[in-house]
């Protein structure tokens, strides 16, 4: 049984193994100078960065024992992405395992993950739909414990609490709506050329001698 289980280290030992392992990592979590940490509670860290495209990119991570989970989602992505390491594993190109995502006893994601392109030692889900991932992450932010199980191999489950998830996945959360500034909206088409307005009606001298419009009638009888 593998375990991300915090080993009795202080939280402010686990940031630095974890910004150690972000440098030698680059494709698990896309690092680089302009990389910040969100939140940190426990193992567990919320981070704005740059995805290998340029790309804004926001993520949670969690590495201990040559292990690491992240959640990462970068801006015009149509999803979001999930990733497991281990710096043990040799992974052929082309190789699928199917895992399973247990939190609180029930199975939230059963998924056939894919090797990374460039790293042996990750396996990726792309969830489907951005919905679909988002309700992963609720899921994750709200459990105690979860449990990943590997069906396939000789890799054995791993153990991982999720104590501290609730303020990483707020942190992740107002970081994938700040990928995305709100701009003014109209209730027209802004990009259709717009007619000017008719000039308005000129209007009568008034005449105070004139008689007036008379009071309002009834229907004839």
């Amino acid at each position: 049984m593998r375990s991300l289980q915090h080993l009795g280290r202080s939280a402010a030992t686990v940031v630095v193994a974890t910004a150690a392992f972000i440098t030698a990592m680059p494709l698990a979590t896309d690092a680089s100078a302009q990389s910040s940490r969100l939140a940190v509670a426990g193992p567990w860290e919320a981070y704005r960065t740059v995805s290998n495209q340029g790309d804004p990119m926001c993520g949670i991570s969690q590495f201990n024992n040559n292990l690491g989970i992240l959640i990462k989602h970068a801006r015009n992505d149509e999803s979001i992405l999930l990733e497991l390491l281990n710096r043990n594993w040799r992974i052929p190109e082309g190789v699928h395992a199917r895992v399973s995502f247990i939190i609180d006893g029930r199975t939230v994601l059963s998924a056939q993950m894919r090797r990374a392109s460039r790293f042996q030692d990750v396996l990726i889900h792309e969830f489907d739909a951005l919905s679909e991932g988002l309700a992963f992450v609720r899921r994750f932010a709200d459990g105690l414990h979860m449990r990943v199980v590997f069906h396939e191999g000789s890799e054995g489950f791993w153990t991982v609490p999720l104590g501290g998830t609730r303020r990483v996945t707020d942190a992740f959360i107002n970081c994938m709506l700040r990928l995305y500034p709100r701009t003014d909206s109209q209730p027209f088409d802004t990009t259709a050329p717009q007619r000017p307005a008719p000039p308005a009606p000129r209007s009568q001298p008034h005449d105070p001698l004139a008689a007036g419009p008379g009071p309002l009638k009834g229907p004839a009888q």
